[in-house]
């Protein structure tokens, strides 16, 4: 199937509004070190709020993402160029 493996932005986006504190959409994303780095940061409540900033800013980012763009940073499997 061509499709196997496609990351989707709507539940990277949904992900990165309920979990994101945690860093779920990182993993998501193929971004385990990301991912990491968001759990280490909650560890402290001054991180947890961090985190749970900077995840705001990725749901917003990756709502307002093109398809195009999103799909080439995150899906390179589909491009053969």
């Amino acid at each position: 199937m061509a499709n196997e493996g496609k990351k989707d932005k709507i539940i990277a986006a949904i992900l990165a509004w309920f979990l994101g504190i945690f860093g779920i959409h990182r993993f998501y994303l193929g971004q385990t070190g990301m991912g990491i780095g968001y759990l280490l940061g909650t560890i402290t409540i001054v991180g947890a709020v961090i985190t749970g900033i900077i995840s705001f800013v990725d749901f917003v980012g990756l709502l307002i993402m093109p398809q195009e763009t999103f799909d080439r940073r995150y899906n390179p499997q589909l491009y053969s160029g």
